[in-house]
């Protein structure tokens, strides 16, 4: 590494090339350049993505069109650029559980800008089986990188390090994202039609705290408790009646007649009182 590469102006160019070519590497779906430029923080423009992935053109398939999806065309590449013994340059090495956390985050960022109470100002009595309308609630008040970031997060997380210095701030992420956007984050997964992926998501964060410390072992019980409690409070159960039972019937979930070791209440957070009432998505 030369002088110049010590340049923090330099520094930053290699710090968000490895942001944007770890985010083509590691998604779960192939993302385009718009909306790359959408997930991920202090990238404002496609243009921002496509400057980036410039020297790749011989290793990615980057269409021209910002809205068409970015393909590894190498399966090499990723092999050789995620590896720390074969890409020894630190300028270029993409370290996967890095940068799952740094997506993590920016699917959190993006959730945080953008979930709301009745997303596609559906009214009252809008029916989520009208799969016109729905296609183009999608398309217009949800997006690519909404969508992506709401079905994957939790991906990352479990990718992401279970140990470290960087736990309480994802576990704080986790608490405030399940204390302000939960019906939101279900209301957006309702309307994409994914709301199995809820199941999942929630197995993935239980399996996430096993992994970080017993110490904490009781928080996938609050968020369990927390995710039966807003739901039933909303009537959101009638939304997807096989997902809501598959939910409840998880043997990997809590019973509903398990009783903490500690005091739990649902009111002091505002849920029961406040969410429901603010979040009356009336889907049927």
């Amino acid at each position: 590494m030369g002088p110049d590469d010590q340049n923090p102006d330099n520094q930053e160019v290699y710090h968000r090339f490895r942001s944007v070519v770890g985010a083509v590497l590691l998604a779960f779906n192939p993302l385009s350049m718009r909306s790359l430029s959408h997930l991920l923080q202090d990238f404002n423009t496609p243009s921002d993505i496509s400057t980036a992935l410039d020297p790749l053109h011989s290793l990615l398939l980057v269409p021209e069109d910002v809205e068409d999806s970015i393909h590894v065309l190498h399966k090499s590449f990723p092999d050789f650029l995620m590896d720390s013994k074969r890409c020894q340059d630190t300028r270029f090495f993409v370290d996967p559980s890095v940068h799952h956390t740094e997506i993590l985050f920016s699917c959190m960022h993006l959730m945080e800008e953008r979930l709301k109470g009745r997303i596609c100002d559906l009214d009252g009595h809008a029916n989520i089986s009208d799969a016109n309308e729905l296609s183009a609630c999608r398309k217009e008040y949800i997006g690519e990188a909404l969508g992506y970031a709401c079905q994957f997060w939790t991906r990352h997380l479990m990718r992401s390090p279970s140990s470290g210095p960087g736990i309480e701030k994802v576990h704080k992420a986790i608490d405030k994202f399940f204390t302000t956007y939960l019906l939101f984050w279900i209301e957006v997964l309702i309307i994409m039609e994914s709301l199995d992926t809820s199941v999942y998501s929630i197995n993935d964060i239980q399996q996430w705290y096993d992994l970080v410390s017993v110490e904490i072992l009781f928080a996938k019980m609050y968020i369990h408790l927390l995710f039966r409690g807003v739901l039933s409070a909303s009537g959101l159960m009638t939304a997807s009646v096989s997902s809501w039972d598959t939910l409840m019937q998880s043997a990997t979930l809590l019973p509903s007649y398990i009783t903490l070791p500690f005091p739990f209440a649902l009111l002091p957070l505002g849920f029961t009182n406040t969410m429901p009432q603010n979040c009356n998505m009336g889907l049927r």
